[in-house]
């Protein structure tokens, strides 16, 4: 839902994501959400949404109290806890989409890690702590 909203430029498809991961904190571990979260506040930013707000209302509908307090508190953490590399993510573009979320696999990600190149940092990284689309890791 997160390409989607901004590929389509409809913060509703945020909207319709967050109630999804509401309605999954019932069944799935909440750390195999947080990746989502992560990626629709993203988007969310991209919109210019106020995500507090939105994730605040759709935290209102999930019967897990430890995905509520996650949903609530995910747009108030540090810029750099909330940017797509925490989760070992970057915002890449192919030939088909305009704007996709590609999880890098832990290999890669730590060697770059170690060394003076980071993904989510230097010349890859916006402002905001966004990837640009054109920018190669």
């Amino acid at each position: 839902m997160a390409v989607l909203a901004y590929r389509r430029q409809s913060p509703a498809y945020i909207q319709y994501g967050l109630t999804a991961l509401a309605i999954l904190g019932e069944v799935d571990d909440i750390r195999d959400l947080t990746f989502y979260l992560a990626t629709l506040y993203h988007s969310a930013v991209k919109l210019g949404m106020d995500a507090r707000n939105v994730f605040s209302e759709a935290a209102s509908l999930s019967p897990s109290v430890v995905l509520r307090d996650q949903m609530r508190g995910f747009p108030l953490r540090e810029p750099r806890n909330a940017v797509l590399s925490a989760f070992i993510l970057r915002e890449t573009t192919t030939e088909e989409a305009s704007s996709i979320y590609e999880k890098l696999d832990w290999v890669s990600y730590s060697t770059q890690s170690a060394g003076t190149t980071r993904f989510g940092s230097g010349e890859n990284r916006t402002e905001t702590g966004s990837f640009r689309a054109d920018a190669a890791p």
